[in-house]
């Protein structure tokens, strides 16, 4: 799936803890909802956590165009790929949270990742933006994906929920 490139470098995450307010703004931006200047979401939210609850079911609209997010629980990886394969075969992006870390800090917490394509070796493509970082691409989620989801489904999480959305 093609992804606009000056949109992502444009975009910022303004705030340590805004990741998913500011992953959501980065697929406001990239559908044409909101200007790719925006950052409402990270201003409205500001230096707090917040996770898939935040925005599920909310809907966005600019004009004739609308979409609402999801969050989505699913307790295994084959369903997790499943989905998210259905997301891009339907030029849709996904949300999903992947540990991070700015200095390869194993104890870093979870940051959400925007997945936009299949890479040529079976992975995804992603990117994602930190606070005061350079933007960083990868084409090794499911990997990554798969080393956080066995981590955390044992821990308290139970699960891994990311955010996905549909166009009304």
């Amino acid at each position: 799936m093609w992804i606009n490139h000056k949109i992502i470098d444009v975009h910022q995450q303004k705030f340590a803890n805004s990741c998913v307010p500011s992953g959501v703004e980065i697929i406001l931006k990239l559908e044409g909802i909101i200007n790719p200047n925006s950052f409402f979401l990270q201003e409205t939210y500001g230096n707090n956590s917040r996770g898939g609850d935040d925005f599920h079911d909310k809907i966005f609209s600019n004009g004739n165009l609308r979409i609402k997010f999801l969050k989505v629980l699913l307790p295994n990886l084959s369903d997790i790929f499943h989905r998210i394969d259905a997301e891009l075969n339907n030029h849709r992006y996904v949300l999903i949270p992947l540990k991070t870390s700015p200095d390869g800090d194993p104890n870093w917490t979870c940051h959400v990742h925007l997945v936009y394509d299949f890479a040529e070796n079976g992975e995804y493509k992603n990117v994602t933006k930190l606070h005061g970082l350079p933007t960083i691409w990868e084409s090794n989620t499911k990997t990554r994906f798969t080393a956080n989801f066995n981590q955390e489904i044992n821990g308290p999480m139970r699960g891994i929920d990311f955010l996905v959305y549909e166009r009304l």
